[in-house]
């Protein structure tokens, strides 16, 4: 891919199926607001389903570490959870190109919003939710084992927010959804070297619900705060 510098967002020459797949996770990694991709590439004709495959296979990685690279050598590193975690939707404009009634390319102008506030590419919010492990760190790490660990983190979490439904945006001060709720034990408890922790979420009486599940010796246990 190539970059070309607009005035509002950056603009991407990008010819490459597996690039536009990477660069739309690298800007979302840097949790850019907006961006634009003229694509000259393969299944040209199909981009709606590439991106379509593209956000299911982030679903499909949660609770690992991504590194992702394009050809022309932009990287990113991420944490997919944290990212799933506070992306809301993606809307994307696209005007074709057509020479004899043929598509030659596309331009792709994505619009990103996010579950918070973004300040020089930074979610403040989920900053400032992880940052929370310092009101407790030196209690964690005086705890005797890693159940005695998660139930500080646990007990933290549920006596500093209350359950308030649809509310995604982490900020525990005005409530939280079953999903905020997840991703605020999961950011916590990934900070202890010990603890094995991961994102999980399913249908509960027809109704998407999130929590964890920790991981004790050789045992999975589903924590719900």
């Amino acid at each position: 891919s190539t970059i070309l510098t607009q005035s509002s967002t950056k603009l991407f020459l990008i010819n490459d199926e597996e690039d536009l797949k990477n660069q739309i996770l690298i800007e979302m990694s840097k949790f850019n607001k907006g961006f634009t991709v003229m694509y000259t590439g393969p299944k040209i004709a199909s981009y709606e389903i590439l991106i379509e495959q593209l956000m299911a296979e982030l679903t499909n990685s949660l609770n690992t570490q991504k590194t992702v690279t394009t050809t022309s050598n932009d990287t990113a590193t991420f944490d997919v959870t944290e990212i799933y975690g506070i992306f809301k939707n993606m809307r994307v404009k696209a005007t074709e190109t057509k020479a004899d009634d043929v598509l030659t390319s596309v331009k792709l102008e994505f619009s990103l919003n996010y579950y918070d506030t973004i300040t020089n590419n930074q979610p403040k919010n989920l900053n400032a939710a992880k940052a929370k492990y310092d009101d407790i760190k030196t209690k964690v790490e005086a705890a005797p084992n890693d159940v005695a660990k998660i139930k500080i983190i646990h007990d933290y979490v549920i006596h500093n927010t209350n359950y308030v439904e649809g509310n995604h945006h982490l900020i525990p001060t005005s409530g939280l959804s079953s999903h905020a709720y997840a991703l605020w034990m999961y950011t916590l408890l990934k900070q202890v070297p010990s603890i094995d922790v991961k994102y999980v979420y399913g249908i509960v009486n027809g109704e998407y619900r999130s929590w964890n599940v920790v991981k004790i010796g050789t045992q999975l246990y589903h924590l719900d705060a």
